[in-house]
């Protein structure tokens, strides 16, 4: 068999401090473990510190890593036997996600149960999550550029809209009127990824 010791350093990512998080780990699709963190009292400051040893039989083995959204991570080193080696295996789709804290995954105890985490696993895709707590419908996301293109897009907005606005508002406000054109969301997004996958309703 061989083994591998994944080392990880936890930091927060938002105001309060370290709250408890999972990192969970996948072999050959198939769910391995979890490292589950529970911060000492000065994980605020100097972060919390996790390790996870992951046996393997012989044989090339494909290794997948979920890390909280919530929690900035740093792995810290990365050990394995004698004569077995590590390469990275990139997906070679991609899926760009917009939308608010559902779409963030706010209140997914494993991150690898949120849904988007579980689109891009089953699409093969590496995931470019652009989702934001509270946040609502922003058309000019529409119109940012990234060094990449998408093969399929999905936008979930809507609760907070509906929350902060009158209706009135909300149909002017996603009408795109910020980018000078008369087509609805769906429509732009299209004309600006024409090449990507949006679902259709």
């Amino acid at each position: 068999s061989r083994r591998i010791l994944l080392k990880l350093l936890m930091r927060s990512a938002a105001v309060g401090g370290l709250e408890p998080c999972s990192v969970d780990i996948f072999v050959n699709g198939e769910l391995y473990g979890y490292v589950d963190v529970y911060p000492g009292e000065d994980a605020n400051t100097l972060g919390e510190k996790a390790e996870k040893e992951i046996l393997l039989e012989d044989g090339e083995k494909e290794i997948y890593v979920q890390f909280p959204y919530r929690v900035m991570t740093v792995i810290q080193g990365v050990e394995i036997d004698d004569w077995a080696y590590v390469q990275p295996a990139r997906p070679e789709k991609k899926l760009l996600v917009f939308g608010d804290s559902i779409s963030m995954g706010c209140t997914v105890e494993r991150p690898s149960n949120h849904y988007s985490c579980r689109l891009a696993r089953a699409l093969g895709a590496e995931e470019f999550n652009k989702a934001m707590g509270t946040e609502r419908f922003f058309p000019m996301l529409a119109k940012a550029k990234d060094d990449f293109e998408p093969d399929y897009i999905t936008v979930a907005y809507g609760t907070n809209d509906w929350d902060f606005l009158l209706r009135e508002q909300f149909h002017r406000h996603i009408s795109f009127q910020e980018l000078n054109t008369p087509l609805l969301p769906e429509e732009f997004l299209r004309y600006r990824f024409p090449q990507s996958l949006l679902p259709r309703q």
